[in-house]
């Protein structure tokens, strides 16, 4: 949708971008928040966190460095490749969380711990990932418009 919105109406999606950055932040932020609720839900959140939380983050950060180094291998640009970065290391973590919980797959609610904590750490990573390829596109723009 959002790229039919900017093909056909591209002044109005430039002028939607600011809102549109502090739109997608909230709701990582607010994914965020549920699902901490939902891991309190099924057990002790903090000890789920504590007892996975090495090899989620390795995983996100394995993730997210193979799709911006593969990406920059295929000839893409620092912004399309930090794209690409993100939305591989942004996994869909609610699918795990629904299958795990629901009847008529596994039916076993802490099965959806691994998930939720996935899904704590990516948002939490993504957050910070976020702003350090903001930085190195700026900056890298900022260096090709010196003489």
């Amino acid at each position: 949708m959002g790229m039919m919105i900017q093909h056909y109406l591209p002044k109005f999606s430039e002028r939607c971008k600011p809102a549109i950055g502090w739109f997608s932040g909230l709701v990582i932020v607010l994914a965020l928040a549920l699902m901490v609720v939902k891991l309190e839900e099924i057990g002790d959140s903090w000890m789920l966190l504590k007892a996975s939380f090495v090899s989620v983050l390795l995983l996100n950060i394995f993730t997210l460095g193979i799709g911006f180094a593969s990406s920059r291998a295929l000839g893409l640009s620092t912004k399309q490749s930090a794209t690409v970065s993100i939305e591989s290391g942004m996994q869909n973590n609610v699918l795990g969380m629904t299958l795990a919980i629901s009847p008529t797959f596994l039916g076993e609610p802490r099965m959806a711990a691994t998930a939720g904590v996935y899904g704590v750490v990516m948002c939490t990573l993504a957050i910070l990932v976020v702003w350090f390829y903001k930085r190195l596109i700026l900056s890298k723009e900022v260096i090709r418009l010196r003489p």
